[in-house]
């Protein structure tokens, strides 16, 4: 904007400078230096010199307009570039810097009082007055209405900004997901179809009641997988709907949901949560991020140790809601950690799962304003703290 002003400006100049040529007092040399400045000026904001740029072309055009004002009568319409060169600064600079654009516009603005003021004429019943006042008043105006467009402009770059950094996430998720559903879609159903030819070429029952065991926990791994790829679109799409969950209760539907995971009847879970501990909040996405922190933490014990303790429970913090969630399983090594929450990042290489668990719960903590914070050391457990903003 800056580079097309001066430019405006520069043509204005030569033009002057051409009509002038015939003025009988000879070759208008102050114009000849606007010119001058005009291109130093707009070499200097194409080399990024963008405030010296400013001034010296500010100061330029304030200076040749106050010269002509100041022998020129009002009717030339001088003043009229005192009011262009006010609100110039104001494209300059933009609304993110709009400070220095009304400065350098206040300083205009004093020049042209100083060339056109006349104490003895500013009365109500003069045109000297009204002269004054209209200007002002104009020059308020235009300087909102450059405002007003640079903040929109502002905050519609601010979307746009936003929408990009979505749509770089969206497509890295995608890459992502296509890669996982190559390995964690296909390798399910190929085992299966594997156990079933196994199956058609044995007579023995015993063999045939394992590969169906087999077979059934290759679908279990499947469904679960499915399941959190619906669970996170769901969460990317879906509004939120808050209303009062009980939270013991919520937890008691997430123990049934996982009572069928392997290592859930070793597991000795203990939950220390107030009956009537409520919160406003959206339940599904709760139940989702409980689903998977307490899925993680069963799928993930330790069977080395005599007890496999999961424990959870829940503390007010003003209004906040914090549920935390402490096993002694296998823990997190440390050079993981960073990654956890990656999409399809797996932490163990003894790990099934489809890595996708911790990054649905991070989202769905996010959705609700919230935030999820874990601490683990390998051999020893995890423990992860949700805080959720709740409504008294």
């Amino acid at each position: 904007m800056g580079a097309y002003l001066i430019l405006l400006y520069l043509i204005i100049d030569f033009i002057l400078f051409f009509v002038n040529l015939i003025d009988p007092r000879g070759i208008p040399w102050a114009l000849v230096s606007g010119v001058v400045v005009s291109i130093v000026s707009l070499i200097l904001l194409r080399k990024g010199h963008t405030n010296l740029a400013i001034f010296f072309y500010l100061l330029r055009a304030n200076s040749i307009v106050f010269f002509f004002a100041r022998q020129e009568e009002i009717d030339t319409g001088t003043f009229i570039y005192f009011l262009s060169y006010g609100i110039t600064p104001l494209a300059f600079y933009g609304y993110h810097e709009r400070w220095k654009g009304i400065a350098y516009s206040l300083v205009t603005f004093v020049l042209f009082l100083i060339a056109n003021f006349q104490a003895k004429n500013f009365r109500p019943d003069h045109p000297h007055f009204n002269f004054i006042i209209n200007y002002t008043f104009v020059l308020i105006t235009l300087s909102f209405i450059i405002l007003f467009f640079d903040r929109i402009n502002k905050l519609a770059l601010l979307k746009i900004n936003n929408q990009n950094k979505e749509l770089i996430k969206a497509n890295e998720e995608l890459d992502r997901f296509v890669y996982s559903v190559s390995h964690d879609l296909r390798s399910p159903l190929a085992s299966i179809l594997g156990l079933v030819n196994i199956y058609d070429l044995t007579n023995d029952e015993t063999e045939r009641n394992n590969i169906l065991k087999m077979i059934e926990g290759r679908t279990l791994k499947l469904d679960e997988f499915i399941r959190k790829i619906l669970d996170y679109s769901r969460n990317s799409r879906r509004e939120i709907i808050r209303v009062p969950v009980n939270l013991k209760q919520a937890l008691k539907d997430v123990l049934d949901y996982l009572k069928f995971l392997p290592g859930f009847e070793s597991a000795k879970i203990r939950i220390n949560i107030p009956d009537n501990e409520i919160a406003i909040t959206d339940e599904e996405r709760l139940k989702i991020i409980l689903t998977n922190l307490i899925g993680n933490a069963i799928k993930y014990i330790d069977k080395k140790k005599e007890t496999q303790a999961v424990e959870i429970f829940s503390v007010r913090d003003n209004s906040n809601l914090v549920i935390t969630i402490k096993d002694n399983g296998i823990g997190i090594a440390l050079e993981h950690q960073p990654r956890i929450f990656e999409m399809f990042y797996r932490a163990t290489q003894t790990s099934d799962g489809s890595g996708i668990g911790l990054y649905i719960a991070k989202e769905c903590i996010s959705k609700l304003g919230g935030e999820i914070l874990f601490q683990s050391v390998e051999s020893e457990g995890s423990t992860f703290r949700i805080i959720i903003p709740i409504e008294p």
